[in-house]
């Protein structure tokens, strides 16, 4: 990292010469300014920041734009490339429109976007100020920053969430996607959408209660009706049975708007926050300003017959009892294979999608098969695969080229500097000291992006390395110790500690006649999971 240099007796910091990254994030008052036609944020910030770097002569490498912004560092993907960049050493400071355009999160996440500019001492620069958080001044402005920036996220949140639930009163739509047979509308002379039938698609809702509470059909019925006439689903693809339970489920075309019906749910787990949406028991019903599709007594007779018609779940006093639960998928349909009691005979492994040519077959055939097909992949893996070069070739080389792309990065710097000194002296012109500078910024560009680039595939090879080194006692544990697990679920959290899915295939059914079978598995094994069991 280049050696930054502090200007005599001032309070700026000579930032001349320094690579830089451009952060690019939309504010909630930003989305308000676009919807009311003030242009692209992204674009004015980006031309913002490039004149300011170029005003500094920092040397702008990369520009992360967050298209999709969102709460946590997690759903910011923008933000995880920079923070990754900022550990490889990649910039000397960040250019952002403001403080609070870093984060907005969390608590834990100021703390990471803080300590990951402060320990890698990269500077933050914005239009009004040039912050240096190893300086105490600097970072005391911006944790007050930080801190003022969820306040105030906070505070506009609750606002938001008021206004939905004041609109869902009054019988507005609040969600972007109107339900399947509705379309959006915008009220007129007031905020908020409602919604308006379809001409397409209400008739085939209407149809699919009228088939429920009137013929008395079953919905996976329902479902090889609309396919056989060819009418897509909702998502496109083929009408299935829950597809048809969702719908059925839908309070809109009744006419009744909801509120809270997924609430975001934040808990622990693993030392992680997760957020889960169940459906909320106790969900708040209002009546719509939408047109109903069906009455009110024809929603509850439906969800009355769904009710009736819902097959239990599996009592807990039971437990798992299929190893292979959510392991063995379909090779021709792709969706998981299910395990069936037969009234006669052992259990099945079947695909359970219509139509689909797969052919079922024992569990305990499968599961023998399952097991032996890892053995010999194993001893295979074990005969390729005995040096870590076999996993990384060409490593000396790569790492080669990455010195000499350092001794590039200091002569093109060095190359900077002298220009810059050419100038000051009046050997250059502005024009001629303009695209010389430009020139070789477009060269320290390219030569940073193939820095990383190589600086990515060794660190991806060398953990490959690891993890592939690390599966063969994992695997070999497995299998030494399946048939010694006391219940199904142990064994199934075996499995499922080495293996990401296992496809299936099997095209010929047994007969007396023909005793041949196609059965055929392939394990696809995580490489990522370096505990054992």
């Amino acid at each position: 990292m280049y050696q930054r240099k502090e200007l005599v007796n001032t309070a700026q910091i000579d930032v001349r010469g320094l690579r830089a990254a451009i952060y690019l994030r939309k504010s909630r008052a930003d989305l308000d300014d676009e919807s009311k036609g003030h242009g692209d944020t992204l674009s004015r910030h980006r031309q913002t920041l490039l004149s300011l770097a170029d005003r500094l002569h920092v040397a702008v490498g990369k520009i992360y734009p967050e298209v999709v912004s969102g709460e946590t560092i997690a759903s910011r993907p923008q933000m995880q490339a920079l923070l990754h960049d900022l550990e490889a050493g990649l910039w000397d400071a960040v250019l952002v429109m403001e403080v609070p355009r870093l984060t907005r999160g969390s608590q834990i996440d100021q703390g990471i976007i803080a300590n990951a500019f402060k320990y890698t001492r990269t500077l933050i620069i914005t239009p009004d100020k040039i912050y240096d958080p190893n300086d105490s001044a600097d970072e005391d402005m911006l944790d007050f920053g930080m801190f003022f920036s969820r306040f105030e996220w906070k505070a506009i949140n609750k606002r938001q969430q008021a206004g939905r639930r004041a609109s869902s009163q009054e019988g507005k739509y609040i969600g972007s996607i109107a339900p399947y047979g509705y379309q959006r509308q915008k009220l007129q002379h007031e905020k908020g959408w409602t919604l308006v039938p379809d001409p397409e698609t209400a008739p085939i809702v209407q149809r699919v209660f009228h088939l429920l509470t009137q013929d008395r059909l079953p919905q996976h019925a329902i479902a090889m009706q609309l396919n056989a006439e060819g009418i897509p689903a909702p998502r496109g693809g083929t009408w299935t049975a829950a597809t048809i339970q969702r719908l059925v489920r839908n309070v809109h075309y009744a006419g009744y708007i909801t509120s809270s019906y997924r609430p975001r749910i934040k808990s622990m787990q693993g030392g992680e926050v997760t957020v889960s949406r169940p459906v909320n028991p106790e969900v708040k019903l209002f009546t719509g300003r939408h047109e109903p599709l069906i009455s009110p007594e024809q929603f509850h007779l439906a969800s009355q017959l769904l009710r009736q018609n819902k097959r239990p779940p599996v009592p807990h006093v039971h437990g798992l009892n299929n190893p292979l639960s959510g392991l063995m998928v379909c090779s021709v349909c792709g969706k998981r294979m299910q395990r069936r009691n037969m009234p006669s005979g052992p259990a099945q492994l079947i695909c359970t999608t219509r139509g689909c040519s797969t052919v079922a077959s024992n569990m305990d055939e499968v599961t023998s098969l399952l097991l032996e097909t890892m053995r010999i992949w194993l001893q295979k893996f074990q005969l390729s695969c005995n040096r870590p070069e076999d996993f990384l070739p060409n490593i000396g080389q790569k790492r080669r080229q990455l010195e000499q792309l350092s001794r590039k990065l200091k002569k093109n710097q060095a190359r900077e500097e002298r220009a810059f000194e050419l100038v000051e002296t009046g050997v250059y012109s502005a024009e001629d000291f303009r695209a010389r500078r430009l020139a070789i910024q477009d060269e320290r560009t390219a030569l940073l992006s193939q820095q990383a680039a190589l600086q990515s595939e060794i660190e991806q090879g060398q953990k490959l390395i690891q993890q592939r080194t690390q599966i063969v006692p994992r695997m070999q544990h497995v299998l030494d110790t399946f048939y010694d697990a006391d219940t199904c679920l142990e064994q199934n959290q075996l499995l499922k500690s080495i293996l990401d899915h296992v496809t299936y295939t099997k095209t010929i059914r047994r007969t007396r006649a023909n005793n041949k079978t196609d059965l055929h598995v392939e394990i696809f094994p995580r490489f990522d999971n370096t505990d054992l069991p």
